[in-house]
């Protein structure tokens, strides 16, 4: 009989989280994947999509407060963990809404990146636990887990905004807003 094991996730420390060194969390994987040909020539889009890249992991921590999800990065590579009673099928609906909201903003049909798994999560230098021990599996970022076993989200016909994320409308707008404050910080004072 052999033992399952669980892909892993390192920490720096796991001093003043809910989690614990060798705990077992449900984690996920959620990532939008901007329109190739539009993302090389529309410069406005590029940046916008570079600047939402993280909200929806932000969204998600908001939504799921009672969950406890908290974002690890490994290898440049973000995941949420959750602590408790998080139902995976509300978590999925919501990486749609977001994904319908995009679509929505930009004009453009979306998909996106979408995996949910049980990780281990090991605080870097120290030992596990003689129990998880052997459950301990290869880091998640170092496997194919992800990119094997991942779903392609892709929107419904239910493109509306939500107020989930920063629209595109209200990105233009402050990227205009910086440029206009940074033309009026560049005129010459004069102090008579």
């Amino acid at each position: 009989m052999t033992k399952k094991t669980y892909p892993a996730l390192y920490t720096t420390s796991v001093k003043g989280t809910n989690f614990h060194h060798s705990g077992i969390y449900p984690t996920l994987y959620f990532k939008i994947l901007p329109d190739e040909q539009r993302y090389q020539n529309d410069l406005d889009y590029r940046e916008y999509m570079d600047f939402i890249s993280n909200e929806p992991y932000d969204a998600i921590t908001h939504k799921f407060l009672l969950s406890i999800p908290t974002k690890i990065t490994n290898d440049k590579q973000a995941f949420l963990l959750f602590k408790t009673n998080v139902d995976i099928q509300t978590v999925k609906q919501f990486c749609i809404a977001m994904l319908n909201e995009i679509n929505y903003f930009t004009g453009t049909n979306h998909k996106a990146d979408y995996y949910m798994t049980e990780t281990i999560l090991l605080e870097i230098g120290k030992t596990p636990s003689i129990f998880k021990s052997s459950k301990i599996g290869e880091k998640l970022t170092k496997t194919n887990l992800v990119s094997v076993n991942k779903i392609i989200l892709e929107g419904s016909s239910n493109n509306n905004d939500n107020g989930i994320l920063t629209s595109f409308e209200t990105y233009l707008y402050m990227k205009n807003q910086n440029k206009n404050e940074e033309q009026d910080n560049d005129e010459e004072i004069v102090v008579w």
